[in-house]
């Protein structure tokens, strides 16, 4: 049994912000909806919201988005205290809550049962549950970064597990059920970093690419860097692209490749009036999963996780650029044209580039249908792009 629940923490004031952290919007849609829309779609079982100031408002704007009585299971849990105790108090409000119904559970089911198991210290890694973490404040955090979290827990089952980025902890924060007794006894200093980083702890920390998951709005400029972060997420400039590339170990060789493919791209984009940033952003991170079996669905689909739905579509087409894309000019088919006219980091003509394949195939006739399939298509694009790029 892996069994998620979410804990929202979100019972404060919001006194440093000025405004009401929980309801700001980002891109228009509120924080805790946001952040509970990200977890649910990846599958986490439950969330509880910690409330406390305007209790009955969060309710409201949670509720009208997910109903008491529908397949999202939401759980409300108040603070009365919320004024004058500490987010690491509401969280346990949370803890406590996981941990009785567990109990319950594994007294119904009985010693052997899932959730026994679960509470006990050792737990095979097969049955890890627990709990994730996180600030109504922190809406940006990726579903890479939750996946990633979840993979370790269900394969190295430690007691606690958090993400770093840039050097900085961030969240969501996983807590074991077997460690559940260790944090609601925690009466140290720090608050949750506290806990997780003390010495009876088994931590394990993560690096991702993912600002989000270090970004809240906890302030009016923490606010508007998390506006900038939305930016981002639409068009990754060349700084994160290329932390992006070293994030996945992309050595020197392709890093050269893909800024060629990247500068022509955004080129090409100019001279046709198309977005020449997201070209660059497309001819970037076109090989980010270089290697893999299917890079480009490999590239694209943590690009997805990551936030980068548009970059993600690029990179997805950038092999196989399917008809829908092919049939009039867009940043899909200049991506695609782009990387079929560099070799290396040499431009090249479309004849040029095919050539080695065309030699390669000749005497087999089945992949030398395939190649002419992909040769035919390029220079349709090649076309398309001169008679655009002369208007």
């Amino acid at each position: 049994m892996n069994q998620f629940t979410l804990i929202i923490s979100a019972a404060g004031l919001s006194s440093r912000m000025g405004d009401f952290k929980p309801l700001m919007k980002v891109d228009g849609t509120e924080n805790i909806i946001r952040e509970l829309d990200t977890f649910f779609e990846i599958g986490i079982d439950k969330a509880l919201v910690i409330t406390g100031y305007r209790a009955e408002d969060i309710i409201a704007a949670v509720r009208k988005q997910y109903p008491e009585d529908g397949e999202r299971q939401v759980v409300f849990l108040h603070n009365p205290d919320f004024a004058s105790t500490h987010m690491y108090d509401s969280l346990k409000i949370g803890l406590q809550y996981v941990k009785d119904e567990y109990a319950a559970a594994a007294a119904a089911e009985g010693a052997d049962g899932a959730h026994a198991r679960a509470l006990r210290q050792g737990c095979a890694p097969e049955d890890v549950s627990g709990v994730l973490t996180l600030p109504v404040d922190v809406p940006m955090v990726s579903s890479f970064t939750i996946k990633k979290i979840l993979t370790a827990a269900c394969s190295a089952g430690p007691d606690a597990i958090f993400p770093e980025c840039c050097d900085e902890p961030g969240h969501p924060i996983f807590i074991n059920a077997a460690a559940l007794d260790k944090f609601l006894a925690f009466e140290g200093r720090g608050g949750l970093r506290g806990a997780y980083l003390s010495e009876q702890m088994k931590t394990v920390c993560l690096r991702t690419p993912d600002h989000g998951s270090i970004m809240d709005s906890d302030t009016q400029e923490a606010y508007r860097r998390l506006i900038e972060e939305s930016a981002q997420r639409r068009c990754p400039d060349r700084d994160r692209c290329e932390e992006i590339l070293r994030f996945f170990v992309v050595d020197q060789t392709l890093l050269a490749h893909s800024a060629a493919v990247a500068v022509l791209a955004a080129e090409m984009a100019e001279r046709t009036g198309l977005d020449a940033d997201l070209c660059y952003a497309g001819g970037m991170l076109h090989d980010v999963a270089k290697g893999l079996k299917q890079h480009a669905e490999a590239g694209a689909d943590c690009l997805l996780d990551l936030g980068y739905e548009r970059v993600s579509s690029l990179v997805r087409t950038h092999t196989e650029l399917p008809e829908e894309y092919a049939k009039t000019l867009n940043e899909n088919l200049i991506v695609f044209l782009a990387d079929k006219m560099i070799r290396g980091c040499t431009r090249v003509t479309i004849d040029e580039r095919f050539a080695p394949k065309r030699e390669k195939f000749k005497n087999d006739p089945e992949a030398m249908r395939s190649f002419e399939r992909r040769y035919a298509l390029a220079k349709r694009c090649e076309q398309m792009f001169i008679e655009h790029s002369a208007e």
